[in-house]
């Protein structure tokens, strides 16, 4: 090895060392001065002391310039950034942070590079969907398979989809009314393995308290479709009773 190379490789490890000293302790003016450098080479597996990565961090600290010049490395270290996952944190990665975060931007780039922003990639009931905004989930994009029959949760021997599985959990509950309000969320959609199901689950687990209301959104985004096909559900269907929609 030559005297150039083994100065080449101690300045690129001095300079990653100034570098993840400078994210550990927030300063992200120093850390892009840094990254920025024309011979600054990132040490893309490097994490800091709760297990994130730079994109981790990046996007929960609302670096952008960071994130921006993450998104010019070669395609190949954004794929291992963008997959990598926290197994500190549930094994959550870059884009379910984007979400949580309602960073649109990252999550375009990240879908305009063809990685996957499928539902289970983002592992919906960890995110905080309080703070999740409609204009985020809108980002993402599901089509109606995704949204509404993706088979990734079994119960009982039944598949759920998405918002019936979340129906039964208290914590999913305000992520439930918001994938409601999507434009792709088809309360009328069904195959021969599933049948109107978020509407049948909403009313079957009607006396939960966390569950007033949502057979009541589901029913009206019905009537707002189809009037007639919603009355006809709604006088009732598969042993249930009646139910009449409030304002």
């Amino acid at each position: 090895m030559t005297n150039s190379a083994i100065s080449e490789f101690m300045e690129n490890n001095f300079q990653n060392d100034l570098f993840w000293d400078a994210v550990r302790q927030r300063k992200n003016d120093v850390a892009l001065e840094v990254f920025k450098q024309d011979n600054f080479e990132l040490d893309i597996y490097r994490t800091i002391d709760n297990g994130d990565n730079i994109l981790i961090w990046a996007i929960k600290n609302k670096a952008r310039d960071v994130i921006d010049h993450i998104f010019k490395l070669p395609k190949e270290s954004i794929e291992a950034l963008v997959n990598y996952k926290n197994s500190n944190n549930n094994n959550s990665n870059a884009l379910f942070y984007a979400v949580n975060n309602n960073d649109i931007e990252t999550i375009k780039q990240i879908k305009e590079l063809g990685f996957s922003i499928s539902p289970e990639t983002i592992d919906l009931y960890n995110l905080n969907a309080d703070q999740v905004e409609i204009e985020t989930l809108q980002t993402l994009d599901w089509d109606k398979d995704l949204l509404n029959l993706k088979e990734l949760h079994r119960f009982d021997g039944k598949i759920f989809n998405y918002i019936s599985y979340g129906i039964k959990y208290r914590e999913a509950t305000s992520l439930v009314k918001k994938l409601i309000q999507l434009e792709e969320f088809d309360p009328f959609y069904q195959d021969d393995k599933t049948a109107l199901r978020p509407y049948f689950t909403s009313r079957y687990y009607k006396h939960r308290q966390h569950v007033e209301g949502i057979s009541n959104l589901i029913l009206k985004k019905m009537h707002e479709l189809d009037p007639k096909k919603a009355k006809k559900i709604a006088s009732g269907f598969l042993g249930l009773r009646g139910h009449k929609l409030k304002p």
